[in-house]
């Protein structure tokens, strides 16, 4: 099972890899950019949720009994 994986991360073609990785990176530079809202001239609400919806698979939250507080989870996009 494992090999299977490795073997098919061997024939996958990286440069689509890079280039999906280089998009979320301007995704995330536009994003810490034109985060501040304060000043009148940074992304509108929805402009970073359509950001943010592009970088973020989803978000688990859960709070289980006699635990202190709840556990956030990221799942970022893998491209």
């Amino acid at each position: 099972m494992i090999e299977e994986q490795l073997m098919a991360l061997e024939r996958e073609d990286k440069s689509t890899k890079i280039e999906t990785l280089k998009e979320q990176i301007k995704a995330i530079e536009k994003l810490v950019d034109k985060w501040e809202l304060l000043d009148g001239e940074g992304y509108s609400d929805e402009q970073v949720n359509r950001l943010l919806n592009g970088l973020i698979s989803g978000i688990l939250w859960s709070f289980k009994k006699h635990v202190e507080s709840p556990t956030l989870t990221i799942v970022y996009n893998e491209g």
